[in-house]
This record gives structure tokens, sequence and C-alpha cells, in this order.
């Protein structure tokens, strides 16, 4: 008896310190998609691209705990790094850091087209013969730099470095290309204004603007709903904790992929299939993450009723509303319906929260409704909004087809 008892106790600080473990990963983990989340809403939401650089450079070194963080640009012609934004840095050398294509960590970085993590620059071999003068002044030991690109063309590399010796590991390289990532969005958002200082130069923003904002950032908002489940259930068997965190890391690769596609003009991930499959999903995740009674109805026949185009704005608008639903509607019920009909398409979202007063939430609204108005317009679509306070909301997307058909 006392031996099965003992063996009970040791199974019990097991499943506690596994636990424990998790605790803190999942805390870890939702740190820090928060921060990405916030630096994807300052993205969207900002014109100015150099404050947007430097607080790039802030928030990874903040994240990842480091003493500096390096902004780098590629020149036109390929042949020079330059410091474009930094953080953390002491010398006045390295503040005004130019490098040759062939010296330095960064350009070691851009040879290997990705992550490349140093323990200790001055006796790594692969930087023996890379000038490392400025490097010693300032101290630095350890360092992670990784390369951005956008369009297929490299554009230049973030870094960050310790002045005490320090083991990076591969999940903290990961972290810092999802900020470069970021950074690949404003660069090309920066080279646009400078190509072009016309309507299709903020055309094209726009668009950037309006698919990270509907489709990343609503998915990582997403995640983060999920992740708080897990944190609440945290007290439970530590298999369903488990399972709750792999989804959300699975989810969460879906959305570096979808910013990848973003970034090199490609359709989001979610819509590699079709329409009705992609609305299925949204509702599902719905279901899931916050716990509404949602429900997606269609009518007629999809198939081949609509252009990639236009079924990607439609997945967005429909996106943007769910979101909003989860987020503000304090909603129990949400019922999205889609009726194919031979001249139009129409999409319907209804859910029976809290509602709010349209003139208000216009007048508030930051991007969500202005999104949907645009995409619709730019469909030349008809969107209806019909809301109270107290009497839910009903959003209307009347697509005619008679051009297409």
């Amino acid at each position: 008896v006392y031996g099965r008892i003992e063996e009970q106790n040791r199974e019990l600080e097991r499943r506690s310190r596994e636990l424990q473990r998790l605790t803190e990963e999942e805390t870890v983990r939702a740190e820090e998609w928060k921060a990405l989340f916030a630096l994807g809403e300052e993205v969207t939401a900002s014109p100015d691209v150099e404050r947007l650089l430097n607080s790039i450079v802030v928030r990874a070194r903040d994240l990842l705990g480091t003493d500096i963080s390096v902004l780098m640009l590629l020149s036109a012609d390929g042949r020079e790094l330059s410091m474009a934004a930094h953080s953390g840095l002491r010398t006045a050398g390295m503040r005004a850091l130019r490098l040759s294509r062939e010296h330095g960590l960064q350009a070691l970085a851009l040879d290997a087209s990705g992550a490349v993590i140093v323990d200790d620059y001055q006796t790594d071999e692969r930087l023996r013969n890379r000038p490392a003068t400025l490097v010693k002044e300032e101290g630095l030991v350890s360092q992670v730099a990784v390369p951005f690109s956008g369009k297929g063309e490299v554009l230049g590399t973030l870094t960050v470095g310790n002045r005490k010796r320090t083991q990076f590991t591969t999940h903290q390289a990961e972290l810092l290309q999802s900020f470069a990532h970021w950074t690949a969005v404003v660069v090309e958002t920066r080279k646009l204004y400078e190509k072009l200082q016309s309507l299709a130069l903020l055309e094209e923003r726009e668009r950037i603007g309006m698919d990270l904002h509907d489709g990343a950032i609503q998915s990582i908002y997403a995640v983060l709903l999920r992740l708080e489940d897990c944190a609440e259930r945290l007290g439970g068997p530590p298999g369903d904790v488990k399972a709750g965190l792999e989804k959300a890391m699975d989810d969460l690769n879906k959305v570096l992929q979808d910013i990848r596609s973003y970034i090199f003009d490609l359709k989001p991930e979610v819509l590699q299939g079709d329409l009705e499959s992609a609305l299925k999903d949204l509702v599902q995740s719905v279901r899931v993450n916050a716990l509404i009674d949602a429900e997606l109805e269609v009518e007629g026949d999809l198939n081949g009723a609509l252009t990639e185009e236009q079924a990607v704005s439609l997945f967005h608008i429909a996106q943007e509303a769910v979101s909003n639903v989860s987020r503000h509607a304090q909603a129990t019920a949400l019922r999205l319906k889609v009726t194919a009909q031979p001249r139009s398409v129409r999409l319907e979202a209804v859910d029976n929260g809290n509602g709010f007063d349209l003139e208000e939430g216009r007048a508030a609204d930051g991007h969500g409704l202005r999104n949907m108005d645009d995409r619709a317009r730019s469909l030349g679509a008809h969107l209806l909004l019909d809301s109270a306070p107290g009497r839910g909301t009903r959003l209307t997307v009347e697509l005619p087809l008679a051009e297409v058909r």
C-alpha cells in the first residue's frame, strides 16, 4: 500500500512539473504573440516609416531581452548595408555603421538566406575574415541576425545581440524573423511611396493595410482567444492544455504563411481552397475560440460564381464582421449566410449581441467598418449595416454578378 502511495505521489509531482512547464511556455508564447499583434496594428495604422522602423527595433529588443537591436537596409545596387534604426548602441561608430556586402555578421546572414546565430563574434570561424573592430568596441559578444526580403528582392537585415555570452535558441531566431517579416512590409511600403506619389500608390498601401488588418491580425486575435482559453484550463489535465497550445501554434504557422503571401503578392493561405470551405473554417474558429454558437448557411452554387478577387474580398468582409462580433458584441449566437443567385451573391452576418449606434460606431472605428465599406465599393457591391443598442447587428453585402456571369 505504501509503495502504491509513493508511486502515486511521484506521478502527481511529475504531472505538477509538467503543468508548471506548460504554464510558463503558454505565458511566454502569449506575450510574444501579443507583441507581434500590437506591432501589426501599428504597421497597418501608421504611415510614418521612420517611426515604424524605430518601433520594430525597440520591440524586438524588449521582447527578446537583448542589449541591442539593429536594423540595416541594403542599398539599391546591393553593395552596401547602412544603419536604418537601432536601440541600445553606445558607440558612435556602430550608430553610423555602414558595411560592404561582404563584411560583418549581417552579410553572413544575407549569404545564408536565413538566420545566423553567433555565440562569440570574436572567435567564430565563420567571421574570421570579416572586420570586427567596431563590434569589439561596442562590447558585443553573442548575436543573432536574420535577413528580410519582399517581392523576391533582399531588403536588409535585423540583428539583436548581448554584451555577455548568450546561447540564443532557434525559437528566438524564428521570433526575430517574424519581426523581420513586418519590417519587410514597412520597407516595401516606403519603396512604394518613393516610387509613386500618386493614387495608385495609396491604393496599394491601403490594400496591404486592409489585407493585414482583416486577415493576419484577426487570425492572431483568434489565437489569443485560444491561448486565454488554455490559461483558464490550466487546472485541468495537462494533455488538454497541451492540445490547445499545439493547435494555437499550428494556427500561428498559418498566420506566418499568410504574412509571407501578402509580402510576395500571393492570395491568403486560407483561400487556397474555395470560399465556402474558408467560411466553414472561419465559423468553426469563432465557435471554438469565442464560444459563440455560430453557424454557416450556403444557398445556391458558389462554384465558379466569383472571381478570385471577389472571393478574397467577401471572405475578408466576413472575417472582419465575425471578428467584431467576437470582440465587441458580447453575442451568444451568430449566423453567417451566403446566397448565390444567377445575377448576384449576398453575404449576411447576423448576431444577437448588444448592438451599437451606427453614427457613433463609424466615428469611433479605426479600420474595421471602413475596410468593409472600401472592399464592398471596390467590388461594386452594396453594404448595409443595421444595428441599434440592445438589438444585435445585421450586416448585408449584395454583390451584382451581371458583368461576370
